[in-house]
């Protein structure tokens, strides 16, 4: 569907922006496609932790992204003796959290943080038009929460210094 943009100024101004808000949505859509699509791998072979994975047959990803799903082709890779597969896509695009893009889960992550799942899943649905589950969502923090758990160590975190007393 094109957007006319005669029409969208003749319109009242509250349909205007609802018509730019879904077309900023497509934009960030196709653009984020786009970014997956520049991580991925190709390659007959990947050579990972002195073992050979070879390509398998191109599958459908799909990916939720602060502009809704999106999802595109990608190769995932396994040994000859089977077992778990890479998907090198996935790997370079920081795709930790399942299928959520980084953005989404930090997102995702600061909201939570001072409201419920369904809170968060209603203003995602109104602010941004995309439609994921409480669950989804309590998923998605559980799995952040568990990275932040493993890089606590390494992070070196220290209390702050208590301030001077105040004369």
């Amino acid at each position: 569907q094109g957007l006319n943009w005669e029409d969208t100024q003749q319109a009242s101004f509250y349909e205007g922006e609802l018509q730019v808000h879904d077309l900023l949505k497509l934009i960030g859509q196709e653009l984020t496609v786009q970014l997956l699509r520049s991580k991925e791998v190709d390659a007959p072979t990947l050579e990972v932790r002195d073992e050979t994975y070879y390509r398998k047959a191109a599958s459908l990803g799909h990916y939720q992204t602060l502009y809704g799903e999106v999802v595109l082709s990608r190769h995932l890779y396994q040994t000859s003796a089977g077992g778990t597969t890479l998907c090198p896509l996935e790997l370079n695009c920081q795709l930790s959290f399942g299928a959520a893009t980084p953005l989404l889960a930090e997102l995702v992550s600061f909201k939570l943080a001072s409201a419920t799942a369904g809170e968060v899943a209603q203003d995602l649905a109104k602010s941004h038009g995309v439609a994921l589950s409480a669950t989804y969502l309590h998923h998605l923090a559980q799995q952040v929460g568990q990275i932040a758990v493993e890089k606590h160590a390494a992070w070196h975190l220290e209390a702050a210094a208590a301030p001077a007393p105040v004369a």
